[in-house]
């Protein structure tokens, strides 16, 4: 199971991925591949929209402050996450504020 788990604290956040979906054959799961394109897709954006406020490192993304640009991206990131956790609920778990 893949667990992404949204923290935040006063104005900077933090979202870690965590797990394996275990879904299909290592290299060819689908749900893994999705949320591992979701991962880099926030990563990524959110490294234009804030540059130097953003550190990856493969499972965990954390942001320095918080701007209505870098909300809208992860509102959007983590929609698309909860959509995969409600078509594979047995592989995916989104921990999260409703806001986000």
């Amino acid at each position: 199971m893949i667990t992404v788990r949204y923290m935040q604290s006063g104005n900077k956040a933090a979202v870690t991925f965590d797990g394996h979906a275990k879904y299909g054959q290592p290299g060819s799961d689908i749900v893994c591949s999705a949320v591992s394109a979701l991962y880099y897709a926030l990563a990524i954006g959110l490294q234009k929209l804030a540059p130097g406020s953003v550190s990856t490192d493969g499972k965990m993304i954390e942001l320095t402050e918080i701007t209505p640009e870098t909300k809208g991206a992860m509102t959007t990131v983590f929609a698309g996450l909860r959509a995969i956790a409600e078509t594979y609920p047995d592989n995916v778990t989104v921990i999260c504020p409703s806001g986000v």
